[in-house]
Formats: C-alpha cells, structure tokens, sequence
C-alpha cells in the first residue's frame, strides 16, 4: 500500500511538473514580431508579443528575406510606429525594412 501512494504521489509530481515546464515553453514560443500595415491611415506597426494567426495586412518578420510589407505597400506608408512592446524584439537586421519607400 505504501509503495502504491509513493508512485501516485511521483506521478502527480512528474504531471505537475512537466505542466509547469510546459506553460513556461508554450509562453516563450508563442511570442513573436510581427508588423501590421493599417491602410486607412498608411501606417506600420511593429508589434512583439503573443499572436496566433496574422491577419489582414500582418506580416511576420523573416530576418532572411525582404519584408513582405516592402512587396505591398512601399508606395503607400507614410508612417512608421513602434509600439512599446517591440522593445523586447530582437530582430538580427533591420536590413530593407523600408528600402524604397517613397514617403
């Protein structure tokens, strides 16, 4: 009987345990930069964070390729924001994010 309490309480540890482990992974993965082009007032947004599916006019940041916002809308952004919570962003180049935009 002892040796039967023994290993539910082991398992009920290892479980809480590893959910505890799990949430700390999940939290970490699930955070990531990401810019939003709104065209009503032709700004760009850089945003940092949790995010599940882009939207319309998201766009994931790709550190090895020209930034899809560029393909799209070079012409039309007049304005750039960044919001507070790109500042624990660490994108390893900001290389063509705005190479030719006109405004």
């Amino acid at each position: 009987m002892e040796k039967s309490k023994s290993i539910v309480w082991r398992t009920l540890l290892v479980l809480f345990i590893a959910f505890l482990w799990g949430g700390e992974l999940s939290a970490y993965a699930a955070k990531k930069a990401w810019a939003k082009y709104d065209k009503s007032v032709k700004s760009l947004t850089f945003y940092y964070g949790e995010k599940g599916e882009l939207g319309d006019g998201e766009y994931e940041m790709n550190d090895d390729q020209e930034p899809e916002w560029i393909t799209e809308h070079k012409a039309d952004i007049v304005r750039v924001v960044f919001d507070v919570s790109f500042a624990s962003a660490r994108p390893k180049s900001c290389n063509s994010w705005f190479m030719e935009c006109e405004k």
